[in-house]
């Protein structure tokens, strides 16, 4: 799995917080994880990228990862049918993220 978060801070240390909140949702089924990068953003300041591959333990289904996925936000975006990317933002209509600092995050499973 794939994760890119955009985190509303102007630091690593704060942008690697929000990255452990969101990887710890789904900690018991983790086996592996490598960060790929913790940047500022580019196009807005003030914001972090944060990008992470996950490994997972045999036998966990891409439904049991949604399903832990679902207290992340109220209001999820999917794509591919089968669901094979999610994506939540603060800029969609009517979405509220529970994990504080996220501005947007994009899930490939």
């Amino acid at each position: 799995m794939f994760i890119r978060l955009f985190v509303n801070t102007n630091n690593i240390e704060e942008a690697n917080v929000t990255l452990e909140k969101v990887t710890s949702v789904l900690k018991e089924k983790i086996k592996g994880k490598e960060i790929v990068k913790i940047i500022p953003y580019w196009k807005i300041e003030d914001v972090y990228v944060v990008e992470v591959n996950l490994d997972f333990y045999e036998g966990i289904s891409d439904d049991d990862i949604y399903k832990k996925l679902q207290g992340i936000t109220n209001k999820w975006t999917t794509f591919g049918n089968p669901v094979n990317e999610l994506m939540a933002s603060v800029d969609m209509d009517d979405c509220i993220i529970n994990i504080d600092k996220i501005r947007m995050i994009n899930i490939h499973l």
